[in-house]
């Protein structure tokens, strides 16, 4: 049986941890470039746009590593304990599925798979909000309003620009 750390978690290595969180995020962001790059590599050869490569390397990876992220700078910023790993990978789950299904939405399987995608990038935004401010509002937290602040309009800031895309995915003039 494991024994209890100091802070009476098990020391059980199939548990996930944060660690294990921020691996995964970044793995995920990994491979988003890897088909980025595939994406722009067919593309050139073919003569097409090279649209698929771009928002494969921008809608994938750079979203998922903002949200693996951010939470946990709040995190350590905080001096607080991190949300729940399964609660952390429901939510980089929900942006690297909506962001491949944005891409092959626009790219080939029509608007409503896009905007289908592109509110399961927003609902993971969501909680990846909630997961980097909710740290500053436990009772000990350390407080740091102008990161608070910045992370916020960051990422309503991509909320943006998520649901503009959605809205030109699905025919909706600028």
């Amino acid at each position: 049986m494991p024994s209890a750390g100091p802070t009476g978690r098990t020391d059980n290595p199939r548990h996930l941890t944060e660690r294990h969180v921020l691996a995964l995020g970044l793995g995920m962001a990994g491979l988003y470039v890897v088909a980025a790059l595939l994406a722009a590599i067919t593309t050139v050869v073919a003569g097409g746009s090279s649209w698929a490569a771009l928002h494969l390397a921008l809608a994938g990876a750079a979203t998922v590593a903002i949200g693996a992220f951010m939470p946990h700078f709040a995190v350590t910023l905080a001096g607080t304990r991190p949300a729940p790993p399964r609660e952390r990978l429901t939510a980089l789950g929900l942006l690297a599925a909506g962001g491949a299904a944005v891409v092959a939405g626009v790219t080939s399987l029509g608007g409503l798979v896009a905007a289908a995608g592109a509110v399961a990038q927003l609902v993971g935004l969501v909680i990846v909000g909630w997961h980097t401010i909710s740290p500053s509002r436990d009772p000990l937290a350390r407080r740091h309003q102008v990161v608070a602040l910045a992370y916020i309009v960051a990422l309503l800031e991509l909320a943006g620009g998520i649901a503009l895309g959605a809205l030109s995915a699905l025919g909706v003039p600028a």
